[in-house]
């Protein structure tokens, strides 16, 4: 896999992170930089396809991936990921 895609995978298996934290992590890997504007827009996309949980912890929304829908996007972005 390309190092976004690694990338990527690792910032999505990490741990549950708000939208301002998701931009900060990705601006520190330029291929995966995107801004705030983008992130929540992003962020509903993927939870309304049942890709992504959010959890209200006081006035912080937490994000996060649900295990079986990364390992699905894992096999699509490299193949030989799980073999």
């Amino acid at each position: 896999a390309s190092e976004s895609v690694t990338q990527a995978r690792q910032l999505l298996a990490g741990e549950p992170r708000y939208g301002s934290q998701l931009v900060d992590d990705l601006a520190a890997h330029p291929a995966l930089a995107i801004t705030p504007g983008t992130v929540y827009p992003l962020l509903a996309r993927l939870r309304k396809a049942g890709l992504v949980i959010s959890d209200r912890r006081g006035m912080n929304v937490f994000h996060r991936v649900k295990p079986e829908a990364l390992q699905a996007l894992c096999v699509v972005l490299d193949p030989n990921c799980c073999t």
